[in-house]
């Protein structure tokens, strides 16, 4: 209904529906709207914010909204004061003026709503005549009645008026009537409907226009405020240069988009979802225009397709200043909603804009980052950080909310450039000169090792990208990581017996019988004298057991992730090591523990091939000659050919395990709820010639045998309820056997429902060992966590394929159990819907292509999961083949739906297994990798040659039979071997400086870290990250950038200040010794990068060390420096060119530049023999 207000007590915000009003959605233009808005505050106290709703909305914030509020005060305490009665404006007996009086007090109250200010100025008038009147009726009556009237009238009213501050603002206000008044009081913010921020369209007050610049089709104004030192940024996107018809069309296009989603087939792949929903966006507004008989162009159509993409595929109004390049940083400061976007500007520094986003914004972009980033957040972990890719722009992210936060959320982003910055840019932008890029560039070539310091922004990170892009494409580039953490379990097979066992542990035991080998860089590496066999997925997507030739550990402060499945199947692993999910080229491809996310699938195995060789067997083996004397064997108990292995054995121990408990050396207990269960028990008191008893609860029977409680713990059945475990000499025993041992277990805690089959369980570790033993039978069962507990509780089989097998393989005790699973199989479906290949929108549209049969199209379009009975069933019919579609149904691994992950920073060990050839082993029924990775798709693409350190790492070298220091040397030095560390900031330098020294005048090793001069470095390094001072000489060239300030304070720009050199002949301290000397020093006076005397006249010792090694500049200085000169035009020339022509100056061109110069170096020297630069 047009003008029905809703007051949100949350919020308490009033929000007026003006749509299809006469009078418009403005209390500074309407008298009307400013009247009836009065009215409801009124009628709604505590009121905040003002929102008037058309096809835009337009908010009055809390400061505008307390002006009105005053009014709406004053307004009811003049009533309640009763200051217009009768009493109050005239004496008793004198009625000649009451009706006049009368009639101009509710004219002026009336007016208080519609014109707060003209009411004044009307009470105002009213005081000043009857002062006049006073003065010239000489009646003594009426002066006793004026001043009555006065006294208790019209200056209590005027002092009630007068403490409203928009009377106050108003009166100050020269040379404006009407409601020109209200438009200098009121602006409020505008936003459409389509999206949540609001924007302040008026410039500021008094504001100098000091720039203007077009971001796309954006209009960005800076503005100078008088007395103020921070710049506005005012923005004008074109979502605010729309028509009110292209608003409505807007509008109803995000209606429908958020209420019909697109279909899985209009999807082509996830990472073209933007380009998808321009697509339908474009589509549907054109739908839309034809129905509302707009015209609408070419250009217009696409025009408003990229806005609405942005408010509901994109981050809205954020990508709007991260497509600005110029600039830096952006802080959204909580409490949101209150509080201005700002900005940090390359060229006005900090920054306030128009822009105040809502919490409605907040709140969607801490979604999208925590589905993005698959990182919690939320009080228990307030802190977020993650990278952001939108169109123009890339972003580090870090979000806070409450603990940390007491006003909720909060953002700050650092805009980095969509292309790596290259030694060009740096040069046009004057962070150094021309001669310093062709010195970074020679000492890159010349394999120099460096270290890249300064404080936070300044530049370093970038400075050392660019770095990357100086080194030749043709040498390769390598980066260390880690793997899982020490608790994880896995099933190993050790000389040809499988045994459960952690990580860490088994680590220990290896190091304790064979030693390790201590690297210097902090590793630790065994290798296993005998056969260790680990699962691991081949080639085929086959389960097989395969040899593992290292175990590697370190100690690392990496944030660790604890990865928890939809079956209930946790693996904890470092951020940067990989698991694996379903492939588009290949079965599996690997994905970051930091890149996932709920909602993704990983691979995990499908069945556990148990490779039994121990079948039935005389249980009196298992004890040595004193344990069989010590058990009194003499008790009457001389049946021990009766004693056997078999399956009656393996289901009493299934039935202890559910409800059994040892009451002391010569005593067990054991619950049975029914006479099948009891009926086993019985057998097993017979065979050891004992009796047994029934307890008081009249289900629980205590056998009493020393002998038997021996057996059991001899076969490591121990524990209470809560620690119980499999044994680990369960997983080798035969089918059979390990059937049964699950039958007793299932029957005695199982239930069969309609959710499936079900069980019980106080101990997590044990439902893990229950899960990994029905791998063995190809049964996936699922653990559900009882959340307020943090424990798991029960397991459940619910698929029916998996139902079917345990009814064949497995089944109950009790008949009517048996009864019951029948009759659930009878009533469930064939299809597995637990079981499914998440196929990506790309791979289903190739999989239609290949479909023959029309009646497959269904299944495939459903959904992104198809089931894999039927993908069985489509490509046998189908006769599809030489695809790694046809492969899928036929392998091992089930992909299973990440649920829950969480995040926490810690110190701890983190450990690798080498299992060559698949890379990839089973831990914690969870398929995950052994190789090391480096992002570097962008190097990739430019034509960079990006290997593993994997491959030339110390594990994997163990088959060259090298120490492993040596193997290490090696993998640094082959193939010009490069090593970046994109920040030293713990142990990792150790490892970098172990790679400095291994891989000097061979290999390109350099980071970043935080240190503004040489010797702070020095200080950073040695005392703060404990490596030693002699292996801190294996530093060649330090680098420190900084960010310089102008003498106001109000400016700061980036400059690299220092390049120096480490001298090699000090031996405690480089500072007191003379170890550093400057190379290149920052000259305030003309503002750039100078050579020192030192670089100019050649006395370098590490540009010396260059020359001693390359025949054409042995002992010729000249020749040297000329070469450098070159390099430092050749950087010149680019950043003069690219002034016209911008692509010049970006990675694309400067790479290609680069292998010329090497190209056509190579071919002076071929031909003149001699470098001649």
């Amino acid at each position: 209904m047009v003008c029905e207000a809703e007051y949100d007590e949350d919020t308490r915000t009033l929000r007026v529906n003006c749509l299809g009003c006469i009078y418009g959605s403005s209390i500074e233009d309407s008298e009307v709207c400013m009247a009836r808005t009065i009215e409801k505050l009124v009628e709604y106290k505590k009121v905040e914010r003002v929102i008037l709703a058309e096809t835009r909305e337009y908010e009055y914030d809390f400061r505008q909204t307390r002006l009105l509020m005053e009014i709406a005060n004053a307004i009811q305490l003049i009533d309640k004061k009763h200051l217009t009665s009768l009493r109050n404006i005239s004496i008793p007996g004198c009625d000649r003026c009451v009706a006049g009086r009368l009639a101009l007090l509710r004219s002026i109250l009336e007016m208080l709503r519609y014109d707060p200010y003209e009411a004044y100025k009307r009470l105002a008038r009213e005081i000043r005549h009857v002062q006049t009147r006073m003065k010239r009726d000489a009646s003594e009556r009426c002066v006793a009645c004026y001043t009555h009237y006065l006294r208790n009238c019209l200056i209590p009213m005027k002092s009630i008026l007068e403490r409203c501050e928009l009377i106050r603002l108003a009166s100050g206000i020269k040379g404006a009537r009407g409601r020109a008044i209200y438009r200098e009081i009121f602006s409020p913010t505008i936003r459409p409907n389509f999206m949540f921020t609001r924007f302040m369209l008026v410039p500021p007050a008094n504001g100098e226009l000091v720039d203007r610049y077009r971001v796309e089709d954006s209009l960005v104004e800076i503005y100078r405020v008088p007395g103020r030192t921070r710049f506005v940024y005012h923005l004008t996107p074109p979502e605010f240069r729309l028509s009110e018809d292209e608003y409505t069309l807007l509008d109803a296009a995000r209606r429908y988009l958020a209420a019909h989603r697109p279909r899985v087939p209009e999807l082509t792949r996830p990472e073209r979802l933007r380009e998808t929903f321009f697509n339908i966006s474009r589509d549907l507004l054109a739908d839309l225009a034809s129905q509302f008989n707009l015209t609408l162009s070419v250009e217009k159509l696409e025009q408003l397709a990229n806005i609405l993409t942005r408010y509901t595929a994109g981050l809205g109004i954020l990508e709007l200043l991260l497509s600005d390049e110029k600039i830096q940083d952006i802080s959204v400061n909580a409490p949101i909603g209150i509080i201005p976007i700002y900005v940090f500007h390359q060229d006005f520094e900090e920054c306030e804009t128009n822009l105040i986003p809502s919490r409605e914004d907040a709140e969607a972009w801490a979604t999208r980052l925590r589905l993005q980033s698959g990182r919690p957040l939320d009080e228990a972990n307030p802190v977020l950080d993650t990278e952001l890719l939108v169109p123009g722009g890339r972003a580090r992210v870090c979000a806070i909310t409450r603990t940390l936060s007491p006003y909720g959320l909060a953002f700050a982003l650092r805009r980095h450039r969509a292309s790596p910055w290259t030694f060009p840019l740096f040069v046009k932008n004057r962070f150094f000169s021309p001669l310093a890029a062709g010195l970074l560039w020679f000492l890159i070539d010349n394999a120099r090792t460096m270290l890249i310091a300064g404080t936070r922004g300044s530049g370093k990170t970038s400075l050392l990208g660019a770095c990357l892009l100086q080194i030749m494409p043709k040498s390769r580039i390598v980066v260390l990581e880690d793997s899982v953490t020490g608790d994880c379990e896995l099933f190993i097979k050790v000389d040809g017996n499988f045994r459960r066992v952690r990580v860490g542990e088994f680590f220990e035991e290896l190091a304790k019988e064979q030693g390790c080998l201590e690297l210097e860089d902090g590793r630790e590496v065994v290798y296993p004298s005998s056969d260790v066999e680990v699962f691991s997925v081949d080639e085929s997507g086959r389960l097989v057991l395969a040899k593992a030739t290292a175990f590697a550990r370190h100690k690392t402060r990496k944030r660790i992730y604890e990865i928890t499945t939809r079956t209930g199947r946790k693996v904890k692993v470092t951020e940067d090591h990989s698991l694996f999910t379903i492939g588009e080229q290949t079965i599996m491809r690997e994905v970051k523990a930091s890149e996932l996310k709920r909602g993704d699938y990983i691979a995990v195995p499908r069945i556990l091939r148990f490779e039994s060789h121990l079948g039935m067997r005389d249980l009196i083996t298992l004890l040595d000659e004193e344990e069989l004397s010590s058990t009194s064997l003499q008790e009457g108990i001389g049946v021990s050919t009766k004693l056997k292995l078999d399956e009656k054995f393996m289901e009493f121990l299934g039935l202890w395990l559910a409800k059994g408990r040892y009451e002391n050396a010569s005593s067990l207990l054991v619950r049975v709820d029914d006479s099948a269960c009891r009926a086993i028990v019985e057998e097993v008191a017979k065979r050891f010639g004992i009796g047994y008893e029934l307890c008081g609860d009249g289900v629980t029977i205590r056998l009493r045998s020393r002998l038997l409680v021996k057996l059991m713990k001899k076969m490591d059945f121990r524990g209470s309820s809560k620690r119980r475990r499999i044994p680990s000499l369960v997983f080798i025993l035969g089918e059979d056997l390990r059937a049964a041992l699950l039958r007793g277990l299932f029957s005695e805690s199982g239930k069969v429902n309609e959710e499936g089959i079900t069980i019980s369980l106080s101990s997590w570790n044990l439902l893990k060992d229950v899960q990994a033993l029905l791998l063995g039978f190809g049964i996936v069962s699922e653990i559900k966590w009882k959340k307020e507990m943090n424990r798991a509780t029960r397991l459940s089989i619910s698929a029916s394929e998996f139902i079917d097998e345990f009814a064949s393989k497995i089944g109950f005790l009790q008949p009517v159990k048996q009864a019951k699973l029948r009759s659930l199989l009878k009533r469930r479906k064939a299809s597995n819907t637990m079981d499914v290949i998440p196929l990506s929108a790309k791979s289903k549209l190739e999989l239609v292509s290949l479909i023959k049969d029309p009646n497959f199209y269904d299944h495939v379009a459903k959904s992104n999961g198809i089931a894999r009975e039927v993908l069985r069933r489509i490509v046998l019919q189908n006769k599809i083949s030489a695809n790694p579609i046809s492969i899928l149904p036929f392998t091992d691994l089930f992909w299973d739906e990440v649920k829950e992950i969480k995040v926490k920073a810690e110190e701890t060990y983190v450990y690798d297994i080498s299992v060559p050839p698949f890379e990839n082993f089973v831990c914690e029924n969870i398929v995950v990798h052994n190789t090391l990775e480096l992002p570097v798709a962008t190097l990739r693409e430019l034509g960079y040659n990006v290997q593993h350190l994997k491959c030339r790492s110390i594990i994997t070298q163990v088959e060259t039979e090298l120490p492993a220091d040596e193997a290490l040397r090696t993998a640094l030095r082959l193939g010009d071997s490069c090593l970046i560390v994109g920040e030293v900031r713990s142990i990792e330098a150790k490892a970098l400086y172990e790679a400095m020294r291994i891989g000097a005048l061979a290999n390109v090793v350099a980071g970043t870290i935080h240190g503004d001069s040489p010797y702070g470095v020095f200080d950073r390094v040695v005392n703060d990250l404990g490596v030693p001072p002699t292996s801190f000489k294996a530093t060649d060239i330090i680098v420190i950038a900084n960010r310089l300030r102008t003498p106001d304070g109000l400016r700061s720009f980036r400059r690299v200040v220092e390049i120096a050199e480490v001298r090699k002949h000090w031996q405690r301290d480089p500072l007191e010794e003379h170890g550093f000397v400057d190379l290149m020093q920052y000259s305030a006076k003309e503002d750039e990068l100078k050579p020192t005397q030192t670089l100019l006249i050649g006395e370098s010792q590490v540009l010396q060390a260059i020359g001693e090694r390359v025949r054409e500049w042995r002992g010729k200085w000249e020749a040297m420096w000329s070469n450098i000169l070159l390099r430092a035009k050749v950087m010149e020339t680019l950043a003069r060119f690219a002034e016209a022509k911008p692509e010049l100056a970006e990675a694309e061109f400067v790479v290609r530049s680069n292998e010329m110069f090497h190209l056509i170096s190579q071919q002076v020297l071929d031909e003149l023999d001699v470098l001649d630069s």
